[in-house]
This record gives C-alpha cells, structure tokens and sequence, in this order.
C-alpha cells in the first residue's frame, strides 16, 4: 500500500528510482525500529524530485499521514460551476458504504491531474506543486470554456473514486 500511494505522487520518479529507494531505506533501517515516517524520510531525501512533486512547504509525511493512519479512502466530486462559466469545482469527502453516527471529517492530500480535449496529452496543472487538493479545501479549475470533455486522474496516478456531476 506504501509503494502504491507514494507511486500518486509521480509515478515516473517512483518507478525510475524504486529499487534504490528501497535498497537506500533497508541500509538505513538495518537493525532499528522504523515506522511509516522513517520510510518517507528516506523517499523524500533520497530523491530530490519528490520534493519538487509536493506542495509548497509541506513533506511527504505530512501527505502521507492520513493515507497510512486513518481508515478509509476520498471520494472526489467535479461539477460544473453553473454561475461561472468554463470553470469546475472539485470537493473531497471521506468514501462509506452506510453513513456514521458520528460525522467523520477526514480529508487527504489528493493529487489532482487532468487533460482536456483541446490538449490531451498534456497534463495540467503544469506545476507539479499545484495538482493538489489540499485538506480542508476545495478547489476549483477555469478557463475551461470551449472544452468538450475533461479526463481527471490521467495515467491512474491518484487512489480515489471520482464523481463527475454534470
């Protein structure tokens, strides 16, 4: 599940590097007591690009936190804005199968990817350190006026549901 849920966060980088990040962390780990935060210690300082992948001031322990320690998974919700033209508004949610008693507020780091039909190979946002939704927030895209269709989480990247409401 690790591997998989890092893999969201370029998966380029992480399946170019993989044996050396997982050879780098066995050396390090050699003979200690490690936990999930050591792991992505070592991911994050055994290569520089998956810094340049994460939000801005944020590590990849803090992305990883509720992936790894809280149950369940997001549901990503896309609707178009009806009041502002071109534009999509995305939201998060916690996925359940019979609604809790007690609300339950978890929120991930969500990284959010998508192609339209005017460029469908280029994945947007170009920034790398903008395709997040963030916890606690909601998110939404413009310029999107003349688009037929838009193709969210390209290449598989991200470990959620996605709903897209028209």
């Amino acid at each position: 599940m690790l591997i998989t849920v890092v893999y969201s966060i370029n998966h380029k980088i992480i399946e170019s590097q993989n044996n050396r990040i997982i050879l780098q962390f066995r050396n390090f780990s050699k003979g200690k007591s490690v936990d999930s935060n050591d792991f992505f210690k070592s991911v994050q300082t055994s290569n520089k690009k998956v810094e340049e992948c994460l939000p801005k001031n944020v590590t990849l322990a803090q992305v990883m936190d509720n992936w790894v320690n809280k149950p369940g998974y997001p549901v990503i919700t896309v609707t178009w804005n009806k009041k502002l033209r071109g534009t999509v508004d995305i939201k998060q949610e916690r996925f359940f199968w019979v609604k809790p008693v007690k609300e339950d507020k978890t929120q991930w780091y969500i990284p959010i990817n998508y192609v339209t039909e005017d460029s469908p190979e280029k994945v947007m946002p170009t920034d790398k350190k903008s395709r997040w939704l963030i916890p606690g927030t909601n998110a939404s895209l413009d310029k999107l006026n003349d688009t037929k269709w838009i193709l969210f989480n390209k290449n598989q990247t991200g470990m959620y549901i996605l709903i897209i409401a028209m």
